[in-house]
């Protein structure tokens, strides 16, 4: 069992730890140079009218439809909870005016409409952030106020009604501080973790994680509770990491959308008819009777194909969604699939560069074809004005 544990002591433990990136170094080196030389900004021009097509890459052509990119953030800060991302605030703002000064920044709302009606060839951008994490008030609301930015918050609704972490948060941080060199666990079979320093702990917590949306929603609560009882870390951990009701009014109030992120963020394909039922009909009310308002957007817990199947007889639209995000690379164009629209995630990308260089990748990508990911059987839009219900094979 570990000692007792203190609150205070456990501040810079429960710090995200930094992460190497991904990307090549060649890649980055690239990517600073063309932006310093100034051929990002062409490229960046080029974009706007001209495409890569899929089946041709070596080819390129006038762009014919406008490319619709959703961006996916999670939280704008560096300390605390989640410790799976953390991005300061500057360079979130230099994204924010990068974006601004090249691109179409649209509402989700806007977004959606150009899915049925477009205005322009012209690419443009949305902006989401998932979960409902308190930084989004006290590091983004200024930068999305100042560059007139109209962002999405979707909710995990009962994190931000507990004011406590989502269960995965609670993963991450129960790996920091667990004692020993070693962790085992039934992940529907015996798996044996090496617990190393700060960013191999995050790297175990992750494969925990993903393991986990694979299993049943008994079995991954069982897991939960056994690594929360185990790590023993105290609520207060916790407290103030989610936006609070307050926070969230005077954000709508100052132009923020809010959406949902369902009631409890678990996997949705793992879950009974009933309980997708009530993950789908309470988020929604619950962000309804807080805000006042009325709201008609979700993401997909997880957001990947795999996560997102819903039983057979479960329509998005019955319980009055519009569209739904999910986190499939990509962008969207007329006639794309509003349940299942495509978002790149940003995560805690900080170099200015590699951003745009990222974007520019994004753009010059011919659009998906209008089938690119499993269609629902019944998908509603405004061209097909039917009933959908929303399921995979």
């Amino acid at each position: 069992m570990p000692s007792e544990l203190n609150p205070a002591a456990l501040g810079p433990a429960l710090d995200p730890p930094a992460v190497a990136t991904a990307h090549p170094w060649w890649r980055r080196a690239v990517a600073d140079g063309m932006y310093r030389s100034g051929m990002l900004r062409l490229v960046c021009r080029a974009a706007k009218t001209w495409e890569l097509p899929a089946d041709n890459k070596l080819a390129i052509r006038r762009a014919a439809r406008p490319k619709l990119a959703i961006l996916c953030y999670h939280r704008v800060g560096t300390k605390g909870i989640p410790l799976y991302s953390a991005l300061p605030p500057g360079v979130f703002a230099a994204q924010m005016r990068h974006l601004r000064k090249n691109y179409r920044i649209l509402s989700l709302a806007e977004l959606c409409d150009e899915l049925v009606h477009p205005r322009s060839v012209e690419p443009g951008v949305a902006i989401t952030f998932d979960d409902g994490y308190a930084d989004l008030f006290h590091c983004a609301f200024s930068v999305l106020r100042e560059y007139r930015i109209p962002a999405t918050i979707f909710l995990a609704v009962g994190a931000v009604e507990s004011g406590s972490a989502p269960w995965y948060d609670k993963i991450f941080a129960a790996l920091q501080v667990l004692p020993g060199p070693a962790l085992e666990l039934d992940l529907g079979a015996p798996v044996r973790f090496t617990l190393g320093s700060p960013v191999e702990r995050l790297e175990v917590a992750q494969e925990i994680v993903r393991r986990l949306r694979k299993l049943t929603d008994k079995q991954r609560q069982g897991c939960c509770d056994h690594l929360e009882r185990t790590a023993a870390l105290p609520p207060e951990v916790f407290s103030g990491c989610m936006l609070s009701w307050e926070q969230i009014r005077a954000m709508h109030r100052a132009g923020v959308a809010f959406g949902s992120h369902t009631v409890s963020h678990r996997v949705m394909s793992r879950l009974q008819p009933a309980d997708v039922r009530h993950e789908l009909r309470e988020s929604k009310r619950i962000i309804e009777e807080r805000l006042g308002a009325s709201i008609d957007t979700l993401a997909f817990p997880f957001g990947q194909p795999a996560d997102m199947a819903l039983p057979t007889g479960i329509a998005l639209v019955d319980f009055g969604y519009r569209c739904a995000c999910t986190t499939v690379e990509g962008t969207n164009g007329p006639g794309a699939n509003p349940y299942e629209l495509r978002r790149t995630q940003v995560c805690e990308e900080r170099s200015l560069s590699f951003f745009a260089w990222k974007l520019n990748a994004l753009f010059l990508q011919g659009n998906p074809r209008r089938t690119a990911l499993p269609l629902p059987r019944n998908a509603q839009s405004e061209e097909q004005g039917s009933a959908v219900e929303v399921q995979r094979a």
